[in-house]
């Protein structure tokens, strides 16, 4: 009967042929009919052979090419393996880590089964390979071993314990329908590798014309996910970390290494499993109900889109860093790329979304924290007031001061929300008004908020001024160096003469003097803003460098924010403003000082008139002016912490995350780290609070009917963020009110800033004190309604009435909070090195005084000589001591001392002047042609001209009529040869019986200590060095006894610094040139000598990078560190374009110090 199922065309039917079902019957259903087919496909007990199935002979004697279709290799698949051994074959074994056995051993697994014959038994045991786990496993083994594109298949992996093998894999290509089968032959031991033999059948050799790859699995999956959402790693770095891991130069690309679109489309099924809703905005109002967040999302809103956010933990430390300090700050700013755009209910996108932060930076500990948040993709006054009074409502402190940059949607909503002024105008006017003395410095009159504007975005402003773009760059610099200076003024006055004579150079065409001889009006006011930008502020220049670096590493989100903020700017034009009526009385005043001279005027630049009015507008939030009116806050204002805040978040924070990200994913990564940032910080703010219910402390209620008694916020989760205020009052006469209300400016009031409680005193008025209570009629706080006298000791003036008063407890709600000022300022220091930046238009340049400002070549100020090594930037010059090209090798010795000198003689007016009295030597006229018209092409053929005739070099006659010279001079050497006429001390020596004398130049001091000492001991040195010494004469052949004195320079004074470890500090043979390089931090050196009554500044350091050779005398790498403040210190390295400002806790190998007068 079998043989009439079987065959059709010599193939076997397929399992769902009915035929089965048959054979399964007749055999009384003792295999069923899915289980004779597997039985006879796969020709077991030779079934195949007794049905007749034998290949036919045209297959194995017809020599088949390469090239076969798919059925004939599944034809050949199903042969005799006599058959398949005349194809190409690949023997390998894997061998599995101890590891890897773990993740694949066979596992137990009960398949459910069906069995009429066997109705009791429901389940059949087998031994199974994890799902999902072991394959990829064995397609990385197979890659290792055979570097083929095969794209395997596993069908495959039996397992059976108890028979010949014990587990047998089989899989095929399915490009090139190659077969795969692996063997272990016997179940290994615990903790031991497994090997596994491989044999690899079929055509694998011929071209893939195919490239497929495998399906991602189990632990791959987890793999990538892992890599690309987690770690926020991009998809085709990916790709190419796995190649470098898997492929070596020439192999093909595994088909393990999954595609770029693979990868993309696993990260988005992996981010949209994790989001609550398709939808934004349902997701957001899902997420808002949940436990985590239902107290942090406070306001949400749809058309258009914001969210505001900020958390309890956020709002206890905010009070509590009102209670530490006397005049609150916040800082706001916007940035974007950090949410992406969506649509609104699957209908409209939404316009670009900003985020808004409200940060606090604490001076004096020296950390900020975010306050609140705003998501929004509306930027108008509305939407920012909004948000800040939504934030006021948690009953938190208003700050006193309050930065931003130089928006007019900020700064009106600012107003609007922190003073007591309802518009930007009314501001603006009130300052006027207290400038001006028409109304008094009473606290009802000057605003509660002193709003400034971050000075790095005016100045980034003033420096986009269109006729700024075309003229010269020290013509540029000095005007934004006068407009630094008029930031930092405090006075009227001053500013007024800064006004002026910027008006009066801009609007005359020449200078210099008239027909009769004297300066014009021109030439008096250049000089004074030179003047002015010149000798200024020197202290200032850290500070402002790192805002102006802050503005340049702005996000590519923040052209479109200022786009947003110039358009909305626009409403400054629409009031008249005081500054800037007064700004025009200076300028009309200016016209009439218009007078012809005889030289040509670089500061003529009549069109910048227009735009140093308009930015009077605003003149009371840029400049310092009002600082004296509020007694209080920084001569600079910056924005520099929330910025350095948004970098944190954008590197740090989110640096798992691709920005910008989906809303959910945004808000949940921010949230967690603001919350965690805000614990760690109220854990240092956090000061002990004393119990209600303490022994001594009897309390009763002062009935107010605004006011709600509530207990002590202890815990940071449990803190309401509107939470009623509390007033007690206290039998020992102290009224006792909750820190976080503003606090009383009477000059009697007493403030525990480490406490919870604001004590005042009690009203001292005598009325009251002697049981004369106001009656019936007397006047009334408006407030509270409490009956008080008329007297200042009992009630006030409530603020901008005539007759209504307050008491003095509701006096503290109501006044303003003035003190004395505040002496701290913004240290904000927490820059990448690279940022920085030594251009700043804030502080003085003494080199201006230089500069020849009617030169047309515009070159840097301070510039930096560069390296002959610098062949990509430097040419070669011409010399007068060679014919043709000279280029030099390693001239950084001279460099460094020719750096070192030009910025001492620009800090140092008493050293400059020196220089200019005594005759100069070439090196000294060589620095000031630098200092007065830059470097020029010129300027390296004068340093050769000097390295050639003075240093030691190494001269090599190359092709092309060129000439190499190699300087390997010390800076030793060069300190000898080029400052000879300089020297650092004479030594004189006077013999009385031969008198002979003699004198000998000390180029430098030599300053030796051991490993156990310090440089502290310099000025013992100095002391001990210049005292006098006899010793014996021995100039020709004389016995006498000399006297050697040493006459210190007036100008300067070099020393080296020699140190000595381990034998050298005993040996009496060791050699300065074997001497260890001295390494110290720049603030540890001595900043003043006193050499005979004579005070030295310390100026500078030389450093020396050391080679590989230890010896000192080896070619390194010079630099100069040059101090330029009281801690501002320059790195000079002519490898590098510009200078470098660093630390002064910088640790520097130091070879030479360099003192000055």
């Amino acid at each position: 009967m079998l043989h009439i199922i079987l065959i059709y065309f010599l193939e076997i039917v397929f399992a769902s042929n009915c035929v089965w079902n048959e054979i399964s019957e007749q055999l009384d259903n003792r295999m069923s009919g899915k289980a004779i087919y597997t039985f006879v496909f796969e020709g077991r007990y030779s079934v195949k052979e007794k049905l007749g199935f034998s290949t036919p002979k045209s297959i194995s004697e017809i020599n088949i090419p390469r090239q076969v279709s798919n059925e004939a290799i599944n034809d050949i698949t199903s042969s005799d393996s006599s058959d398949q051994s005349e194809m190409p074959s690949k023997k390998f074994v894997f061998t599995f880590s101890v590891d890897e056995w773990k993740t694949i051993q066979p596992q137990e697994m009960n398949y459910k089964m069906i069995d009429k014959t066997k109705p009791m038994q429901n389940t059949r045991l087998y031994y199974v390979l994890p799902k999902s786990n072991w394959t990829p496993i064995m397609a990385e083994h197979f890659w290792e071993h055979t570097s083929l594109p095969c794209c395997l298949s596993f069908k495959r992996a039996k397992v059976t314990p108890d028979g010949y093998n014990y587990v047998v894999v089989v899989a095929r290509c399915t490009v090139c329908k190659s077969h795969f089968k692996g063997t272990i032959a016997e179940r290994p031991s615990d903790n031991s590798r497994v090997l596994m033999n491989c044999i690899y059948t079929g055509n694998y050799n011929d071209e893939h014309k195919i490239s497929r790859k495998r399906r991602l699995l189990g632990p791959t999956i987890s793999k990538y996910i892992t890599s690309v959402v987690k770690e926020g790693v991009s998809c085709e770095t990916t790709r190419e970390r796995e190649a470098a891991r898997l492929m070596k130069m020439g192999d093909c690309e595994p088909p393990i290494i999954p595609s770029g679109n693979s990868l993309r489309a696993l990260k988005c099924r992996k981010l949209a499993s994790e989001r609550r809703h398709v939808d934004t905005l349902t997701s957001l109002v899902l997420m808002a109900k949940e436990e985590e967040y239902n107290n942090i999302l406070h306001d949400i809103g749809c058309n258009p889109f914001f969210v505001h956010y900020f958390c309890s933990e956020q709002i206890n430390i905010y009070r509590q860093y009102c209670r530490s300090v006397r005049y609150p700050k916040l800082v706001i700013d916007a940035t974007g790329s950090v949410v992406k755009q969506f649509k609104k209910l699957n209908a409209v996108k939404t316009n670009s979304i900003f985020l808004y932060e409200g940060l606090v930076y604490d001076d004096k500990k020296k950390y900020s924290f975010t306050a609140t948040n705003m998501l929004s993709e509306r930027h108008t006054s509305v939407a920012i007031s909004n948000w800040l009074f939504n934030w006021l409502s948690s009953d938190i402190p208003i700050p006193k001061q309050t930065v931003c940059d130089q928006s007019l949607a900020l700064l009106s909503a600012i107003v609007k929300c922190f003073t007591q002024y309802s518009t930007l105008q009314d501001y603006v006017r009130a300052c006027a008004s207290l400038l001006h003395g028409d109304v008094p410095l009473k606290s009802y009159w000057v605003p509660r908020c002193f709003v400034r504007v971050d000075i790095a975005h005016f100045i980034k402003t003033i420096s986009k001024w269109i006729p700024l773009k075309s003229v010269a760059r020290r013509v540029r610099e000095v005007i934004l160096r006068a407009m630094g200076f008029l930031i930092q003024s405090q006075s009227l006055i001053e500013m007024r003469s800064i006004f002026l004579s910027l008006f009066v150079v801009f609007t005359n065409e020449t200078d210099g003097t008239d027909i009769h001889g004297e300066e014009t009006p021109c030439e008096k006011h250049r000089q004074n803003l030179i003047s002015a930008t010149s000798l200024g502020f020197i202290d200032f220049q850290t500070q402002f460098d790192e805002l102006i670096t802050m503005t340049e590493c702005e996000d590519d989100a923040r052209q479109i924010i200022e786009d947003e903020y110039e358009r909305q700017n626009e409403g400054l034009e629409l009031f008249e403003n005081p500054f800037q009526s007064w700004t025009n009385e200076i300028y009309n005043e200016s016209k009439m000082l218009i007078k012809e001279g005889t030289g040509i005027n670089p500061l003529y630049l009549p069109n910048l008139v227009p735009h140093l009015i308009k930015c009077t507008k605003l003149l009371p939030l840029w400049s310092g002016v009002m600082v004296p009116i509020f007694g209080y806050g920084e001569e600079v204002s910056s924005s520099a912490a929330v910025e350095s805040s948004f970098k944190k978040l954008k590197t740090v924070t989110l640096k798992h995350v691709d920005l910008p990200t989906n809303l959910e994913r945004f808000l949940e990564n921010h949230i967690m780290s603001l919350k965690s940032s805000s614990m760690l910080r109220a854990a240092k703010y956090h000061t002990p609070v004393s119990s209600p219910n303490d022994e001594g402390n009897h309390e009763e209620s002062i009935s107010h009917p605004e006011l709600e008694v509530t207990a002590d916020y202890a815990t940071l989760s449990n803190i309401p963020t509107q939470s009623p205020v509390s007033i007690r009052c206290y039998d020992d006469e102290d009224h006792a009110i909750h820190r976080h209300h503003k606090s009383s400016s009477d000059e009697e009031e007493l403030v525990d800033y480490n406490s919870d409680m604001l004590y005042i005193p009690k009203s001292k008025c005598s009325l009251c004190s002697t049981g004369n209570p106001p009656k019936v009629g007397a006047n009334k706080c408006s407030n509270c309604k409490k009956l008080v006298h008329s007297f200042s000791t009992c009630s006030i003036e409530k603020p901008g009435t005539q007759d209504e008063r307050l008491c003095m407890v509701c006096s503290l709600l109501e006044e303003d909070n003035i003190r004395t000022e505040n002496n701290a300022q913004e240290k904000w220091d927490r820059k990448n090195k690279k940022q920085r930046k030594n251009n700043s238009y804030l502080t003085p340049n003494p080199h201006l005084r230089y500069l020849t400002l009617t030169k047309s070549n515009s070159k840097k100020t301070l510039p930096v000589l560069k390296n002959g090594s610098r062949f990509e930037e430097l040419k070669g010059c011409r010399t007068n001591a060679f014919a043709g090209r000279v280029i030099f090798n390693n001239t950084c010795a001279f460099d460094s001392l020719a750096s070192l000198i030009m910025v001492s003689y620009c800090d140092s007016k008493k050293y400059s002047e020196m220089f200019d009295i005594s005759e100069k030597s070439d090196f000294i006229n060589f620095i000031c042609k630098i200092l007065n018209s830059g470097i020029t092409s010129a300027s390296y053929s004068n340093r050769a001209d000097l390295i050639i005739n003075n240093l030691t070099v190494e001269i090599k006659e190359m092709e092309y009529a060129t000439t190499l010279v190699v300087c390997a001079s010390t800076i030793g050497h060069v300190i000898g040869s080029l400052m000879e006429k300089y020297p650092s001390a004479k030594e004189i020596s006077n013999c009385q019986a031969c008198k002979n004398i003699n004198e000998r130049k000390i180029m430098h001091f030599t300053f030796q200590i051991n490993d156990d000492d310090n440089i502290s001991k310099l000025q013992n040195f100095f002391d001990e060095r210049l005292e006098k010494d006899f010793l014996i004469c021995g100039h020709n052949d004389c016995k006498g006894f000399k006297t050697v004195t040493t006459d210190i320079s007036e100008m300067h004074i070099f020393i080296d610094i020699l140190i000595w470890e381990g034998e050298d500090a005993i040996s009496s043979q060791r050699s300065s040139e074997a001497a260890t390089i001295f390494k110290i931090k720049l603030c540890d050196i001595p900043e003043l000598l006193t050499v005979k009554s004579t005070v030295y500044e310390l100026k500078g350091v030389l450093a020396f990078k050391r080679p590989k050779s230890s010896l000192r005398n080896s070619v390194g790498h010079y630099t100069t560190y040059s101090k330029r403040g009281s801690k501002n210190w320059e790195l000079y390295d002519d490898l590098k374009k510009l200078p470098v400002q660093v630390k002064e806790q910088t640790i520097v190998p130091v070879e030479f110090l360099f003192y000055t007068v």
